[in-house]
């Protein structure tokens, strides 16, 4: 049940009223009373409902039903009766001061364009319980400054606005602003809070001001103080990403050492060996030759910590050297460019910069590979010179790379595409095997871990040649303490059979030779030092891919779809999405504090909403079933493109997968 009549509203309007009733000062000037809280609200009616409680006729399954709050549309009537009655009770009356009559200004604002309703409810709470009455003549009380007649005078900044007040008695003007200003700045904090939530979600200014519009808010921020805005914001994110790589870098450094426990000294110049993941991103489409991005970003993460620990931005455009450009073709002259902020080039954080470069689309690769390396390089570890350097790295191999393992000429005859999967398998076996057994009976030096893994990867192809007199000296450790062997033949298995053609091993005599020549392959390609190491500890670039995949749906304005590099939208992109990979959804009110803004509630709320969710994902992407169905995904995809499975269906498929984080899924050795 609800209220059946507005006798108990009455009521609680009536109780309110008494208790923020005027009081009078020995001197008998009136004082203005306090607005009503909301919690003033509640109780006001909740004894208005006790007060109006039914007899002791009424069932008692009745009362309990009863409400104790009154219902929404009467809720809404009382706060704006209360709120009026407050109001005028404010207002001292005098002789010197009759009450005009006042205008209906909630009629003439809904009239206007663009609804006003950004602001801080705090200040203005604050206005109404201090300022209602003239601070100057303490007679008179302030009502809004009239413009052509009707309109009241509100300037416009953007989001936040400034309504002019006026006393009716001294005509002493007063303002009200909506929002406070940014520490000592000229800029409004609501502005800063917009242009700060364009970055991070990847909105450009059109959209946001079509998001605006729809909501009833003229978004009146001139371009050029929004230009500004955007300066502040980003050099503010990027101080701090230029923090997070560094605490990232010498978190990797440590995990390194505690690790692997040992350093290297080249020419009296102590370093610690890293590993790191690298991979480049374009925010325009394309595939092989045809980048014609003007842009892209470089990322170097941490093989072990899989946080960034420096990046490489790109750009062939800069909007004021290319207006210079313009104008000094126009007039044919040579281009004085003036001092500014220029992104063209490779700009860096914790990277070599190189404003110079000019390079292709395709040459952002491999150039960000150096200026991250090198830049890292550079950065002392601690007061003893001690150094870090990238040992082992890990990319795509998409460039040439791939047409010089796929060149027949390179390959020999034996090598068709079945036994070619055998010995990727096999190979994969061994490394994945034993690197998720390291840490059970695998204390030794790394130096002779890694010259077991070479006698291992080069027994492979013994083994495909069908010459097992190696094969049991690099068994496998398990979690038991034995040693489990990868070859039937060496485990004594009577039915053991290769997935090899006709279930046989390779003739090394047919033809002469061939053994050697795919050793050689292993040996230049597989079993180098470097590449072992890179296989060993894991490493892979789907943090890096999961990184683009967040700078282009997340942050970059307009996706794939736009150009950003004239300006420093595509590195300030970049800036905040190191700090969402690096810091997690949290950053955003530290760097609210940096540019002296009290972060909003909403905010912490939608972190921690969004940290929760990001960590339940991390503990599902390992459990068993997502690991099944993703390797289930992945196995359909190649039978879809295999011609044996056009022709015979997907059981023809044989399938060996690993999951993203190098977990071996088939304990079966062949």
């Amino acid at each position: 049940m609800g209220f059946q009549t507005s006798r108990q509203h009455k009521k609680a309007a009536c109780m309110l009223r008494n208790r923020a009733s005027t009081t009078l000062t020995p001197e008998s000037e009136p004082v203005a009373r306090e607005m009503p809280t909301p919690r003033d609200l509640v109780s006001a009616l909740e004894e208005a409902v006790a007060l109006d409680a039914p007899d002791s006729t009424r069932p008692a399954a009745e009362h309990a039903s009863s409400p104790t709050l009154p219902s929404p549309a009467l809720n809404k009537r009382l706060a704006g009766s209360l709120a009026r009655e407050s109001t005028e009770a404010k207002v001292p009356c005098s002789e010197e001061a009759a009450k005009p009559d006042l205008p209906q200004y909630h009629d003439i604002l809904s009239s206007m364009r663009g609804r006003r309703v950004i602001l801080d409810l705090g200040m203005l709470l604050d206005f109404l319980k201090i300022d209602v009455v003239c601070g100057k003549c303490r007679k008179g009380h302030i009502l809004p400054t009239v413009v052509e007649d009707i309109r009241p005078h509100i300037e416009e900044h953007g989001l936040a606005s400034v309504l002019h007040m006026k006393c009716t008695v001294c005509e002493h003007e007063t303002t009200f602003e909506t929002s406070s200003k940014t520490g000592s700045s000229r800029y409004y904090e609501v502005n800063t809070l917009a242009v700060l939530g364009e970055q991070n979600a990847g909105l450009a200014p059109a959209k946001v001001e079509k998001l605006y519009t729809s909501l009833g808010i003229e978004y009146t921020l001139h371009k050029t103080n929004h230009g500004s805005l955007q300066k502040i914001v980003g050099a503010t994110v990027e101080t701090m990403a230029k923090k997070s790589c560094e605490n990232a870098f010498k978190d990797e450094v440590s995990a390194t050492l505690e690790r692997e426990g040992t350093t290297e000294t080249v020419d009296g110049t102590t370093y610690v060996n890293i590993g790191a993941t690298g991979d480049c991103a374009w925010p325009t489409r394309g595939s092989g030759h045809a980048y014609a991005s003007f842009c892209g970003g470089f990322v170097l993460m941490g093989a072990l910590k899989k946080k960034i620990m420096s990046a490489a931005i790109f750009s062939k455009q800069c909007a004021t050297c290319e207006a210079v450009e313009r104008t000094a073709e126009k007039e044919k002259k040579a281009p004085v460019y003036p001092t500014h902020d220029c992104f063209r080039g490779c700009r860096g954080i914790m990277a070599e910069r190189d404003p110079l470069w000019r390079g292709s689309s395709k040459a952002m690769e491999p150039k960000g590979a150096l200026c991250t390396a090198l830049g890292l390089g550079k950065h002392k570890l601690n007061r003893n010179g001690i150094f870090a350097r990238v040992r082992y790295f890990t990319a795509d191999d998409d460039s040439n790379m791939i047409a010089a393992l796929n060149d027949p000429k390179l390959m020999p005859a034996c090598l068709r595409p079945a036994v070619i999967d055998y010995l990727n398998r096999m190979y994969r076996y061994v490394i994945k095997s034993v690197a998720a057994k390291e840490d059970l009976e695998w204390a030794f030096p790394e130096d002779e871990k890694v010259a077991w893994l070479q006698g291992a990867v080069m027994n492979v192809v013994d083994h495909t040649f069908g010459m097992h007199d190696s094969c049991g000296k690099y068994r496998v450790p398990m979690s038991d303490g034995t040693w489990h062997s990868w070859c039937g033949v060496d485990a004594n298995e009577p039915e053991y059979k290769p997935h090899l053609p006709h279930g046989k091993f390779l003739d090394p005599n047919t033809p002469p030779g061939q053994n050697t020549k795919v050793k050689a392959v292993f040996e230049t390609r597989l079993a180098k030092k470097e590449v072992l190491l890179k296989q060993l500890h894991q490493t892979d670039t789907n943090a890096n891919e999961s990184y683009n995949s967040m700078v282009v749906r997340g942050t970059l304005p307009g996706g794939k779809a736009q150009q950003n590099g004239q300006s420093g939208v595509f590195f300030w992109a970049h800036c905040h999405a190191i700090m969402m990979k690096n810091e997690g959804a949290g950053y955003r009110r530290d760097l609210c504090a940096r540019l002296g803004i009290d972060p909003p509630e909403s905010m912490y709320s939608l972190d921690e909403r969004v940290q929760r969710q990001k960590e339940r994902a991390a503990e599902l992407r390992v459990t068993h079933a997502v690991k099944k169905k993703r390797r289930l995904v992945r196995e359909t995809k190649s039978a879809r493109n295999d011609p044996l499975a056009a022709r015979f269906g997907y059981a023809s498929q044989v399938g060996f997968g690993h999951d993203s984080r190098g977990e071996l899924l088939d304990d079966d050795g062949d």
